[in-house]
C-alpha cells in the first residue's frame, strides 16, 4: 500500500465529510477505528489523521481494535451512540462490520 496516498485519502475523507457543513469545526468531533497500533503505517495513518484534525479544529478519538473485528464492531456501534459527527473506519473485516455502520442515519 502506498501510504501517501491512504494518507491523503484518510485527510480527503475528513474534509468532505464536513463540506459545506454549517457547524462550527470546533464541535466537530470525529471517531477514527484503527485495526491496531503496532505497525508503523498505522500509526501514520493515526499521526496524519490527527494533523489533519488539529489542521481543522476537529476533536478526533482513535480506538485501537488490536486485530479484533468484535472490538471494530462495537467501537464503531459505541462512537455512533455517543453521536460523533463523523465516523472513519479502516475495517480488519469489511463484512464484519457492515451491521454496526448500517445504524448510521444520515
Amino acid at each position: 500500500m502506498n501510504f501517501r496516498r491512504t494518507l491523503k485519502s484518510t485527510v480527503l475523507a475528513i474534509t468532505i465529510a464536513f463540506a459545506g457543513t454549517s457547524v462550527l469545526a470546533a464541535d466537530l468531533k470525529i471517531g477514527l477505528v484503527q485495526i491496531n497500533q503496532q505497525a508503523l503505517f498505522f500509526n501514520q495513518m493515526n499521526a496524519g489523521a490527527k494533523a489533519a484534525a488539529d489542521a481543522a479544529g476537529v476533536e478526533l478519538f482513535i480506538f485501537n481494535a488490536n486485530n479484533d473485528p468484535g472490538k471494530q464492531a462495537d467501537a464503531i456501534e459505541t462512537y455512533i451512540a455517543e453521536g460523533v459527527d463523523g465516523l472513519v473506519v479502516v475495517a480488519i473485516d469489511v463484512n464484519g462490520v457492515m451491521p454496526s455502520l448500517s445504524l448510521i442515519h444520515i
